[in-house]
């Protein structure tokens, strides 16, 4: 009878001290497993959360380096912080915002991130939002499926955020053109020369924007008015609604303004011939890009053409 009651003891304190190992052993592998969660070289993700966001730098460098390091084999892991970061012990912000930011940096490794990041969107946090627009701008051309969340962000406070990654699309971002092209007439010249970059580099899919980059180039400020005629360029509509702003940028006032029309204008070839006489009256500006520029647009724009030494 003794000998059963201190085999129960025996076993009472070796369930004991098992339950104490679990919850006090240093990474947490026991909890983790026990509670279902994603693993990664040994450790659970709430280890993972933990050590993101130490307050030891050291901890935490090393943290951040080794996730960087396991570039698709971390994607797992670091989407549960990224999901899940709003539970427990990873209940804060800079854990889902640096789960975010790492899976930004991994381009087509992350691919599988990029509808957990799209839900980020809507995260409660503004700088969890931010980093998530810019991870799916840094994903860019993988996360194509991305195109519409963006352009609904764009509507909200990360609008710009939402601008620079869509540029990033290039022709991809053809279906965000509609929604950008309002934005041109946003009075922070921040957005509106981002819009015409944004614009630009879709190319060609972007016609629908001409008339509303053709205005833009006569009436913002000339960050916006240098990327809007270098819109029209990339774009290549030689309407006649483009071709009349263009020359008329020719007189601007500052030197990389009027560059940007010529070199737009050479873009578009010998149908922009009946601005000839525009760009040769630049030849011998003070401005040796703008002389430059217009030499080198002439030889597109009328062929036949060539410089003299």
């Amino acid at each position: 009878m003794k000998y059963r009651t201190w085999l129960l003891a025996l076993g009472v304190l070796l369930l004991l001290g098992g339950a104490g190992f679990a919850l006090f052993e240093p990474n947490g592998v026991a909890v983790g497993w026990l509670r279902g969660e994603t693993f990664f070289r040994g450790r659970p993700a709430s280890r993972w959360a933990r050590q993101a966001c130490s307050e030891d730098p050291s901890e935490q460098a090393d943290a951040l380096a080794a996730l960087r390091a396991g570039k698709g084999a971390a994607v797992p892991v670091l989407l549960e912080l990224l999901r899940r970061g709003r539970e427990g012990a990873a209940a804060s912000g800079e854990v889902r915002w640096r789960a975010a930011e790492l899976l930004g940096g991994m381009g087509a490794e992350a691919a599988p991130a990029v509808p957990a990041l799209m839900e980020a969107l809507g995260d409660p946090d503004p700088y969890v939002r931010a980093v998530a627009v810019r991870a799916l701008g840094d994903l860019a051309p993988t996360s194509v499926e991305a195109v519409p969340a963006l352009v609904e962000a764009l509507a909200g406070s990360e609008r710009l955020l939402a601008v620079q990654a869509l540029a990033k699309f290039k022709a991809l971002a053809a279906p965000a053109v509609t929604a950008l092209v309002p934005l041109l007439a946003a009075e922070e010249e921040e957005v509106s020369r981002n819009v015409a970059r944004a614009l630009g580099r879709v190319g060609p899919k972007a016609k629908g924007a001409v008339p509303a980059l053709a205005r833009a180039l006569g009436k913002k400020g000339p960050l916006t008015r240098e990327y809007a005629a270098q819109a029209l360029g990339q774009i290549g509509q030689a309407s006649p609604e483009a071709i009349g702003a263009l020359r008329r940028a020719l007189r601007a006032a500052e030197p990389a303004v009027r560059r940007e029309p010529v070199r737009a204008l050479g873009l578009l070839g010998p149908a922009a011939r009946q601005a000839e006489a525009d760009v040769k009256a630049l030849f011998e500006g003070p401005q040796r890009e703008v002389s430059k520029a217009a030499r080198h647009a002439l030889l597109r724009i009328a062929p036949p053409f060539h410089k003299k030494s």
